[in-house]
């Protein structure tokens, strides 16, 4: 994986490794996973819950799951993204 840092004094993208074989935690202790890209936030808009997705790989849009269903999601770099319903969902506070 390629990374640019935009506030490094060397601008020059870095190559990281990615570890195929790193220890993962079990499905259940996550709300919401994503294969072939990364969520860098979730946010709710009323009963909506929103997904900032990067896809790192445009060849291979991302999918998210959330340990039981999962969808694909079109791609784009990046892009916020209602999370389907049964992915995930918002609750008001009591």
């Amino acid at each position: 994986m390629q990374v640019q840092l935009p506030f490094a004094a060397d601008p020059t993208p870095r190559q990281f490794p990615r570890a195929a074989d790193a220890p993962t935690f079990p499905t259940s202790f996550s709300i919401l996973a994503a294969a072939s890209g990364l969520i860098a936030d979730l946010t709710c808009r009323g009963a909506d819950l929103v997904a900032l997705t990067i896809d790192y790989d445009p060849g291979s849009p991302p999918t998210l799951t959330n340990g039981t269903e999962g969808t694909t999601l079109p791609p784009a770099a990046v892009a916020a993204r209602v999370v389907p319903s049964g992915v995930g969902t918002c609750h008001a506070s009591p």
